[in-house]
């Protein structure tokens, strides 16, 4: 072909033959009243008048290869606007075409044989077949739509096996493409292609549509907060005089935002649009070379395939993860496959592969074939033959990882068949292990221990050895002392009756009315005789609020309340207890009254009596006292007397002036000297 070339219109019948795309674009425009300008890789056009309107101009500049693509011109490949406009125009005329690549890259000596590396099997010379592919080729426009419009192209290749994959046209655009009028596609396989290839279209605009989502929301926030601004300043200016006027205006300023708001949602809102902008349909020469593999009287075979127009060598996909691979191994089962799926048992040595079953030891990860692998029936993972242990209960399958050996009896036990022992974690069979008579774990026997009080069998964390007696029993049996944290048994521990919390013996103590144990906080020490009581059996001084317990907590006659020995009295003519608010004293013998034995304000009955009683010797009032009169006061001549139920004042009729205070035995319970008063 020339370097320069100057044609203008051809009459349809001096049409000359062409020989590729560049010719027939050039015969289409000089067919039509067109000019026509070659200078090297470019061809200045002059549209002829009937089809300036179709192509919009009066003159273009076409490039029909990658290496002459300029800024200034239009490329021409199959799905271009320039050609597709073309096989428009020629619809009319009642034919379709399509493009048969040349050949660029013929086969050479040993390239197929090189293209395919056998790493433990050997390589016959390979089996030849030309043949042509036919590919599919579509143009679409993707359209993402949202508050801005973008498009954007995708050229989608759909080959003969329905395997779709974005191309470059520049790729298979020859100037040797020969276009042929005839062999084409049905309507029905163009149809199936498009759909595969409209598939593949879709998923490319959804990962794209995805990148671009960012984007649109910050677009649309801050257009939201750009909203909410203007409309609070509107709000902001609605004058709030009249109230009626003012909940009118904002209620229109509140709709009229929501309805902007909801307006530019819409806008934002991402859609895509996929158009077929064009196709083409292209048949490219293709050389497939099979080669065979042997070892040991193992046969596979894997080839390669060559495209000629493009130089690419495509090996035959792994038999086992269908990726295609040039270097490849032969298995014992005939497998041609990949090193990543290439296996060597580590049992039995035999060269395998995924394929065949072989799969890594789940527990060593070391690889084995089917022949030396077990199937685990706990986990269904696969093991070696090493870490399979079959269960001497059941007869069951499991790993290592699954199943265990009984650590008393040795047994093999699967996953159904053995426990662990809630001490130790050890592996024990179901024959070896011991229930916990408290938590019903299991245990092993090494670590089981029997209470001292009931006898049962318990795991170690149910027990505890008592810290007084070192006795190991139960946790029925024992408990830990809530005071000093020490551990003891029944008998050296016990639990509070009022609050239920655990005490050692040091710690509890035992109520002197009711006999119950009682911790330091629920117990309480009587003031009078120093006893426990418990909170239900004891009481408090209602002066002094002392502890006090039942036999101890005397009860005013007159009030009701509780007193203690130190806070109450006891009338000497009736006997009444008193508290000390309502207890009289007698100013002159000192003695506690109530308000009944007492007439006068200070004096008592017996006091009152006295001034009046008769003088008797001290003989007399000697008789009176058992234990005699007090040895300063045996001197003393006279004595006033007198007596009252289980009372009797003596007062000294002279000097000193004493006053003996006794009770109805004679015993001296108080002197008080009466000159200067108690």
């Amino acid at each position: 072909m020339s370097a320069d070339r100057t044609g203008k219109g051809t009459p349809a019948g001096d049409l000359a033959p062409f020989r590729g795309l560049r010719d027939f674009v050039e015969a289409f425009f000089l067919q039509h009243g067109g000019e026509v300008t070659r200078r090297g890789e470019l061809s200045k056009v002059v549209v002829g008048a009937d089809l300036e309107e179709v192509f919009g101009r009066a003159e273009l500049k076409l490039v029909f290869s990658a290496e002459g693509a300029r800024d200034d011109a239009e490329s021409v490949a199959p799905g271009s606007f320039i050609l597709e406009s073309i096989l428009k125009q020629m619809k009319g005329r009642g034919e379709r075409l399509r493009l048969r690549l040349p050949v660029r890259h013929p086969l050479r000596k040993g390239l197929l044989r090189r293209a395919i590396q056998a790493l433990d099997a050997e390589a016959h010379e390979p089996a030849i077949e030309r043949r042509r592919k036919r590919q599919w080729v579509f143009h679409m426009r993707l359209v993402y739509l949202s508050d801005e419009r973008i498009d954007d192209l995708i050229n989608v290749a759909v080959d003969e096996a329905d395997v779709a994959r974005e191309v470059d046209p520049w790729a298979w655009l020859d100037p040797g493409a020969k276009v042929l009028l005839r062999r084409h596609a049905s309507t029905g396989e163009l149809e199936a292609r498009f759909q595969v290839a409209a598939r593949l279209a879709a998923r490319v605009a959804r990962d794209r549509a995805a990148e671009m989502a960012d984007a649109i929301h910050d677009r649309l926030r801050h257009t939201v907060i750009r909203l909410k601004s203007y409309y609070s300043d509107r709000l902001a200016e609605v004058p709030r005089g009249d109230p009626a006027r003012w909940r009118d205006a904002t209620e229109q300023v509140d709709d009229e935002y929501e309805m902007k708001l909801a307006e530019e949602v819409e806008n934002h809102r991402q859609r895509v649009v996929i158009r077929l902008v064009s196709y083409a349909e292209i048949e490219v020469p293709w050389i497939q070379a099979t080669m065979e593999l042997t070892r040991d009287g193992v046969r596979g075979e894997h080839g390669v395939a060559l495209d000629q127009t493009t130089g690419l060598l495509t090996p035959d996909p792994c038999a086992a993860c269908a990726v295609p691979t040039s270097v490849v191994s032969l298995c014992s089962g005939g497998h041609v496959v990949c090193t990543s799926c290439a296996r060597v048992c580590t049992v039995c040595g035999r060269e395998t592969c995924l394929l065949c079953g072989a799969k890594a030891c789940a527990v060593c990860t070391q690889d084995a074939c089917a022949d030396c692998q077990r199937t685990c029936d706990d986990c269904r993972g696969g093991t070696c033959k090493s870490h399979a242990l079959e269960c001497g209960r059941c007869g069951r399958t499991s790993c290592t990882s699954c199943g265990a050996r009984c650590r008393r009896c040795d047994t093999a036990l699967c996953g159904r068949c053995h426990t662990h022992c809630a001490t130790c974690a050890g592996a024990v069979c179901r024959s070896c292990a011991l229930d916990c008579a408290r938590c019903r774990k299991p245990v092993c026997q090494s670590e089981s221990t029997a209470c001292a009080r009931c006898g049962r069998t318990h795991c170690r964390s149910c027990v505890l050895r008592c810290d007084f007696c070192d006795s190991v029993v139960c946790r029925d049996h024992g408990s830990r002392c809530a005071t000093c944290s020490r551990q003891g048994c029944d008998e050296h521990a016990s639990s509070c009756s009022s609050c239920g919390s655990p005490r050692c013996i040091e710690h509890v103590h035992e109520c002197a009315v009711c006999g119950r144990d009682i911790c330091d906080g629920c117990s309480g020490k009587c003031t009078t005789c120093a006893r426990a009581v418990c909170a239900r059996d004891g009481t408090r001084c209602s002066i002094c609020d002392t502890v006090l317990c039942r036999a101890h907590s005397p009860v005013c006659a007159t009030c009701g309340a509780t007193a203690c020995e130190r806070h109450s009295h006891t009338c000497a003519p009736c006997g009444s207890t008193l508290c000390q608010g309502h207890a009289l004293l007698c100013a002159s013998c000192g003695e506690h009254y109530c308000n009944r034995c007492m007439p006068g304000p200070s004096l008592c009955a017996l006091c009152s009596r006295l001034a009046k009683a008769p003088i008797v010797p001290r003989t007399t009032a000697e008789t009176m006292i058992p234990a005699g009169l007090p040895a300063d006061l045996r001197s003393v001549l006279r004595w006033r007397c007198v007596s009252i139920r289980d009372r009797r004042l003596l007062l000294c009729a002279g000097e000193p002036r004493e006053l003996l205070v006794l009770d109805g035995a004679g015993n001296l319970v108080r002197r008080v000297d009466a000159g200067r008063g108690r």
